[in-house]
């Protein structure tokens, strides 16, 4: 059999894409093999779910915790936009969302957010949402004046120093998503494992 020149480079080619695929598979396993995606069972959508175990993971945060919060907050609708002008996902308010992307030094966030005042729409993506709730979830945590998931979740709910000012409903509604999806949990222990 004679060989022509686009018979070698589809045989290169082929070699190429298996020694790409074994390798591609040891980075994944490699990357992965510390991470344990957590079932997620009250958010519906897979990509909500997923982004909330990724960013969870780098704030070391219980992704259940933050997914029955984001479900107290907008009941998952990325527009949501409340009377006190809070948007998204996890309910930020803009000055506290450009704080945080400030604080983690995202600088090509934060350069955005600058180029763009006033503008909200940034904070309906939810990645960007997402992360950023996750980010000030650890903020509160980090927060020597926060003791227990009350003063957390009340931080979080009305800022924190106002936290005398949370909805009791609110708190309330997030321990019932959680024991309603995971079973009653010792909320104190959660916490403590995030501190």
């Amino acid at each position: 059999m004679v060989r022509t020149k686009t018979d070698y480079h589809t045989t290169a080619s082929k070699k190429d894409m298996k020694k790409l695929i074994i390798i591609l598979s040891l980075i994944s396993i490699l990357t992965c093999q510390n991470f344990r995606q957590v079932e997620l069972k009250v958010c519906k959508s897979e990509y909500i779910r997923k982004l909330i175990n990724h960013n969870c993971r780098i704030f070391n945060l219980n992704p259940r915790f933050v997914e029955c919060l984001i479900k107290a907050e907008s009941n998952f609708n990325t527009w949501a936009i409340s009377k006190a002008g809070a948007v998204g996902l996890g309910q930020l308010m803009q000055e506290t969302a450009q704080a945080e992307a400030i604080k983690r030094n995202d600088k090509e966030l934060a350069e955005w957010i600058k180029k763009n005042p006033g503008n909200r729409k940034w904070l309906t993506l939810p990645d960007v949402n997402i992360y950023l709730t996750c980010a000030h979830i650890r903020t509160l945590l980090d927060n020597d004046n926060v003791l227990d998931y009350v003063d957390l979740i009340s931080s979080y709910n009305a800022g924190a120093n106002n936290k005398a000012m949370a909805d009791n409903k609110y708190i309330t509604m997030i321990k019932k998503y959680y024991a309603e999806a995971y079973g009653n949990v010792n909320f104190d222990k959660l916490i403590g494992g995030m501190k």
